[in-house]
């Protein structure tokens, strides 16, 4: 893996710990629309937003969503950032699935700039990522560092609103991509993306290891804590 997106990988890495996400990903709820993470402040038991302001030390409740009226505009949000709080603008005429991408993407757009990481994107891996060639990309320049962090971000959102560890059910499902897409409350283009692609996703392994790589850490610290 090239040294320059090092932080940022690992920094998502660091989150998915630090927020216990395999285990807090998915709510037991029997209503359908439970059954993902919630992104906007609920009462669901795990909420994306506090558990990244929690993470970044960042003052609970200190992200604010503002809907907004954005007409025929993609990506339809906006990020204003602000050194102890940030407002997150996003358009009312967006569906469910897609308001969630796009609140998700200006949250990493929150990360990558509390963390400081904004200069340390490779670009030829993320120009690998984007020949995926599944037309998400198309709005962004990845010639100019604003593009490249578009990119950046959405790549990191998807890959928060359905990780790595739900691939298995994924592909075994005998449910359409339109009901998965339904039931992890996402556009169908990741769903389709992750049901057809045909090599593993360089995102996804990276942030996969980075997680796993931390994970072994804390256990080889515990045991070099424990009284011998």
């Amino acid at each position: 893996m090239p040294e320059a997106i090092d932080p940022i990988i690992s920094a998502i890495g660091e989150f998915f710990y630090h927020a216990d996400y395999p285990n807090k990903f998915q709510t037991d709820y029997p209503d359908k629309d439970n059954h993902a993470i919630a992104v906007l402040p609920c009462e669901d038991r795990f909420n994306i937003t506090h558990a990244i302001e929690s993470w970044l030390q960042r003052e609970p409740g200190s992200t604010i969503f503002e809907p907004v009226n954005i007409k025929n505009a993609d990506p339809a949000g906006l990020i204003l950032m602000r050194d102890d709080s940030a407002t997150i603008r996003y358009s009312v005429e967006k569906n469910t699935c897609h308001k969630r991408l796009v609140i998700v993407k200006e949250l990493c757009h929150l990360i990558v700039r509390v963390l400081e990481y904004e200069n340390y994107i490779d670009v030829p891996n993320l120009l690998l990522a984007v020949s995926r060639r599944d037309g998400v990309y198309g709005c962004y320049d990845s010639n100019t560092q604003a593009g490249q962090q578009e990119i950046l971000s959405h790549l990191l959102s998807e890959q928060i609103l359905v990780p790595w560890f739900e691939n298995d059910k994924i592909m075994q499902s005998t449910l359409s991509n339109y009901d998965l897409a339904l039931d992890y409350r996402v556009p169908e283009f990741i769903i389709e993306y992750r049901k057809t692609r045909t090599s593993p996703d360089p995102f996804e392994e990276q942030i996969k290891t980075a997680y796993e790589e931390r994970l072994e850490q804390v256990k080889a610290n515990t045991h070099k804590k424990a009284p011998q």
